[in-house]
């Protein structure tokens, strides 16, 4: 529910030890599983659950593959999906998130089976780190900090368990608390079952996720009896709080649950432990946790779907879940702490904050009642071509509130429904793509408030869109137009300029993935990643050799403009044991968001 700057109008009720006479729990859902003492993380439900998948940059994905249970579904244009009766553990409702070019996301949520569930997730993306022989060993930075130092002789096939002596791809990503993103993007939730079985809570002071590829794309692992050494910087504002040793704990991605798996120590600010596999690596202090129930209702009693709530205590810490359909939350927070309850919308800002804490117990909060008024937005219009025929086949964007809305466009008609931040005059950016002749409008500016707008008519003839990656792979020509899905991503990790280039057709089945390091401007760097999906077998996917590919930019120009380039070199099938080498070439010209 999209909702803003509510303070002087809001009626609050809060089932708290200083509220309880005036709480109202007969709205809340009584079934939630965080509520039944006996329940572990096995007993399953059958739920619904919807969400959005966007990337670093908060835009959103398209084409990723959302699996719970034994269901999956594809995001649309918006980066959103909807699982229907799904049976999944009610404790532990597990949602893993695959696209090409990014580690595989996960969540982990209380589920039930009386109102639709909600969540986010924030995608990381999949860059190399670094290269080593396993011969010889070597020490890798991770992106975004932290380091992983690998012994010689230490690497295994994972498949087949050989050992593997070649040079090994490392694609390493530090997941910083202190991040004000942290909770979007890092795995499952913050709750582990310790060395001796009992389910704590976890204050994170550091994630790290690693994986392993092989020079014929193959999968590795640390060998057995053998162990890598991770060091995790210490964000400054949680110093303070470091302890000399701190237990580590790695991220189950069957059950979807942090377990327990030996320790770190202070060396300076820093963590180092010794693992003897990869996944997510989590350094956590344990704690005492409850859980909370909450309604939040308008002023008329309908539900608040879909608000993100957090729940921060004095170090700064911070806890954050959605509520469902209904306008119901279930969360788990440290016990017997002071913390600041907020709402917010989707534009983050906050709907209401209130001081709430110590609970030495679950708790049912009871009605938290905010009156609000709406600010639903529909725009409507139409969509001509260079020649003034209706647009057939078209995209809508519009950008509003900061954020990125898509809706297609049909016969020449466009029309979107938006829940907006607020109801206060802003600008709306309008652009509409024409599919079939790659041609775009200018972008089209429309002060608008809520209710219905009608943008008039757009010509989708300003412009040649011009976007296009072409990839001849031994002799076979690919292409990826404007109707396919395809971004361009700049992420300043570790120092350096990350650009990415992410592209599907065929509803995911034919994927092609490359980044290269350090281009910022005009000139000519080395590929340090190439992925190519021909179709959905993995057993078809070409890797980037142990050469990398050259890449040359011709312009890179600022956001809202193009980066154009080309690329070639010679790649391998994965897992192939012949090393044999295919020669690729290709172009792009992509827009920056």
């Amino acid at each position: 529910m999209n909702m803003k700057n509510l303070f002087i109008t809001l009626t609050v009720f809060l089932c708290a030890s200083f509220f309880i006479a005036s709480c109202k729990k007969s709205d809340l859902v009584s079934d939630d599983p965080l509520f039944q003492s006996e329940n572990k993380f096995t007993t399953t439900v059958q739920a619904n659950i919807t969400g959005r998948i966007v990337d670093q940059n908060d835009e959103p994905v398209n084409g990723a593959t959302v699996i719970a249970g034994s269901a999956r579904v594809s995001t649309d244009i918006n980066g959103e999906f909807l699982l229907t009766e799904v049976n999944i553990p009610a404790n532990a409702g597990l949602i893993k998130v695959i696209k090409a070019g990014f580690f595989t996301g996960y969540r982990t949520i209380p589920v039930n089976s009386s109102s639709t569930k909600y969540t986010t997730i924030q995608l990381i993306p999949k860059l190399v780190s670094g290269n080593f022989s396993a011969a010889s060993g070597g020490l890798i930075n991770a992106n975004n900090g932290g380091t992983i130092e690998f012994s010689s002789n230490s690497i295994i096939n994972e498949s087949t368990g050989a050992a593997y002596n070649g040079n090994v791809k490392v694609s390493a990503f530090f997941l910083n608390p202190a991040d004000a993103a942290f909770q979007e993007y890092m795995p499952g939730d913050l709750r582990g079952i310790d060395a001796n079985n009992n389910v704590k809570g976890l204050q994170s002071f550091g994630m790290m996720v690693v994986e392993l590829e092989g020079t014929s794309g193959e999968k590795l692992q640390v060998a057995p009896g053998k162990t890598a050494t991770l060091q995790y910087p210490i964000a400054a504002a949680l110093r303070a709080q470091a302890t000399p040793t701190i237990p580590f704990w790695h991220f189950d991605e069957v059950q979807g649950i942090w377990k327990e798996e030996g320790s770190g120590t202070k060396q300076g600010d820093n963590y180092i432990a010794k693992v003897s596999h990869f996944s997510f690596w989590n350094a956590d202090m344990p704690e005492s946790v409850v859980d909370i129930e909450a309604a939040f209702r308008d002023k008329h009693g309908n539900g608040l779907a879909y608000a993100k709530v957090s729940f921060t205590r004095t170090n700064g810490d911070t806890r954050s879940g959605y509520t469902d359909a209904s306008g119901n939350l279930y969360a788990t927070v440290p016990a017997g702490e002071t913390m600041i309850m907020k709402v917010e919308d989707n534009c983050h800002s906050a709907l209401f904050t209130q001081q709430v804490g110590q609970f030495s117990k679950n708790i049912n909060l009871g009605q938290i009642i905010v009156p609000v008024s709406s600010a639903n937005l529909n725009i409507s219009g139409k969509a001509i071509t260079c020649g003034g025929a209706p647009v057939k086949d078209g995209i809508l964007e519009v950008t509003l509130d900061g954020r990125l809305h898509r809706a297609i466009v049909s016969n020449g008609n466009f029309n979107i429904n938006i829940t907006r931040c607020d109801n206060n005059a802003t600008d709306a950016v309008i652009r509409v793509f024409d599919m079939s002749s790659a041609m775009l409008s200018d972008a089209m500016h429309m002060s608008v408030t809520a209710g219905n707008a009608d943008a008039g008519q757009i010509s989708a003839c300003s412009i040649k869109s011009d976007q296009f990656i072409s990839l001849n792979l031994n002799g076979e020509a690919y292409l990826w137009e404007v109707n396919d899905n395809m971004n361009l991503m700049i992420n300043g990790i570790s120092g350096q300029s990350n650009t990415f280039i992410e592209s599907s057709k065929d509803g995911g089945f034919q994927t092609l993935v490359t980044g290269f390091s350090g281009a910022t401007t005009a000139g000519t760097y080395n590929s340090n990643q190439f992925e190519f999906y021909p179709t959905i077998e993995s057993e078809t996917a070409y890797t980037q050799g142990a050469s990398p590919l050259s890449v040359t930019i011709t312009s890179y120009g600022a956001n809202d403009e193009y980066v154009s380039g080309s690329f070639h070199g010679d790649v391998m099938r994965r897992g192939a044991t012949d090393n044999k080498l295919f020669p690729v070439h290709g172009e792009f010209r992509l827009r920056r968001h």
